[in-house]
């Protein structure tokens, strides 16, 4: 199973109810072994690592997301509503 960061839209009612609004998170995409995106994690920390490099490095990953289609949260689950890898539901 591999992963890589991917932008992904999520739409949810808007303040005043008469439509939807769409927002936009940078998660990690877990893809099935013919390479399908299958689940996205939503709870991330922040980007970290061990120095400095390495932070850059990760960084630069994530910059990558914005190189490939944006993915929609509605297909990883009813309504958009997906648990986590731990388990918790998002959003809360």
């Amino acid at each position: 199973m591999t992963w890589d960061y991917r932008v992904i839209r999520r739409k949810f009612p808007s303040g005043d109810g008469k439509g939807l609004d769409e927002a936009f998170w940078i998660y990690r995409a877990i893809y099935s072994e013919n390479g399908d995106p299958k689940e996205v994690t939503t709870i991330e920390p922040p980007p970290n690592a061990e120095d400095i490099e390495s932070l850059k490095a990760v960084l630069a990953r994530m910059n990558e997301a914005f190189t490939k289609p944006i993915l929609n949260y509605e297909d990883f689950g009813d309504d958009g509503y997906v648990p986590d890898r731990m388990g918790s539901p998002w959003p809360p």
